[in-house]
């Protein structure tokens, strides 16, 4: 609330819309912090190790270290939303909730999430395949969260499906997607927003499917009109991910194939019937759906637009680079 020359007060009139360079500063938020964050946790485990008598991998596996080290990072994500729509006078209308949906759109979103996962794990396994291939250091299950409990499957389910699904979408297709259609067009707006998304996870081995998820789900923003419905799919994406784990830990049950030439038409094959299905639901049924259009800006890409990418980047480099040597090191 301010004051004008006659005293009468005026009411601050917040923005309802994010433009690119929102985008490019709630990115560059959005992996620094983190990382700074990662340094305290780190520091942490180290004060844990000396006192308890014990190497630092006793502490950095536990699955209630891990589980609060996640909740933690992801959490960031809601803190740099919610500054930044304070700092800069963001309604938080701005992110396009708009969780009221039909019945069916629901069941649709499911399925999504369902071929998305099963359809393209192939090839993000065939991925695995070539990095350990080339002696690249891989990691299996769930890292340090992994459950092999009721217990331990409930808190996985929270920390590494509802949390992240919630506060990676408020930052990614909420604000980053969303201030991208301010710019650029919505193909180039999906797969900037897609790539960033992929850098976040700071992760070779996480590089592929990031990339794709996170061009469905910014297309279910557009087609849509509604972060709620990204928010869905991405939930389902990640419970089933961890109940999968949890099955296999429990069962030994796994869907993952032995590497053969005929694994490779495998992971080809799903890959083309699970894009076939996506484009069906979108030509079918997402495309009737109204999604608000965007006014394009005619200034200039934001210098930020250009940081962002360089620090994602590097960083994601940096963290390929580090895990290789720590691998090297270990041998």
């Amino acid at each position: 609330m301010v004051k004008n020359t006659n005293d009468k007060p005026l009411t601050v009139v917040k923005r309802n819309i994010y433009n690119h360079d929102d985008s490019s500063k709630v990115f560059l938020l959005a992996i620094l912090c983190p990382f700074i964050l990662s340094f305290v946790l780190s520091a942490i485990a180290n004060s844990l190790a000396e006192s308890w008598e014990v190497k630092i991998e006793a502490v950095t596996s536990n699955i209630w270290f891990g589980v609060i080290g996640t909740v933690l990072l992801v959490a960031v994500y809601f803190a740099v939303w919610l500054g930044y729509n304070k700092t800069k006078d963001i309604s938080f209308q701005a992110i396009r909730l708009n969780p009221k949906m039909q019945w069916h759109s629901y069941l649709i979103l499911i399925l999504v999430a369902v071929v998305v996962l099963f359809g393209f794990q192939y090839l993000v396994q065939a991925f695995d395949y070539f990095l350990a291939g080339v002696g690249y250091p891989l990691e299996t299950g769930l890292g340090s969260i992994d459950p092999t409990g009721a217990g331990e499957y409930i808190y996985c389910v929270i920390a590494m499906a509802l949390v992240p699904a919630v506060l990676e979408e408020l930052i990614f297709r909420g604000v980053i997607f969303n201030g991208l259609r301010e710019k650029f067009s919505s193909p180039w707006a999906i797969l900037i927003s897609a790539g960033l998304f992929a850098l976040a996870h700071q992760n070779l081995q996480q590089i592929i499917y990031p990339l794709i998820l996170g061009s469905v789900l910014a297309v279910v923003v557009l087609r849509t009109g509604s972060l709620f419905a990204s928010m869905v799919v991405h939930f389902v994406n990640n419970f089933v991910v961890v109940t999968m784990s949890f099955v296999e830990n429990l069962t030994g049950f796994s869907l993952t194939l032995p590497n053969t030439w005929w694994f490779y038409l495998v992971a080809l094959g799903a890959a083309i019937v699970a894009g076939v299905i996506c484009f069906i639901i979108d030509k079918f049924y997402f495309k009737h759906k109204t999604s608000q259009q965007v006014e394009k800006s005619k200034m200039p890409v934001s210098k930020y637009l250009y940081i962002a990418v360089a620090v994602g980047l590097f960083m994601f480099l940096l963290n390929v680079f580090l895990k290789v040597m720590s691998a090297t090191q270990g041998a």
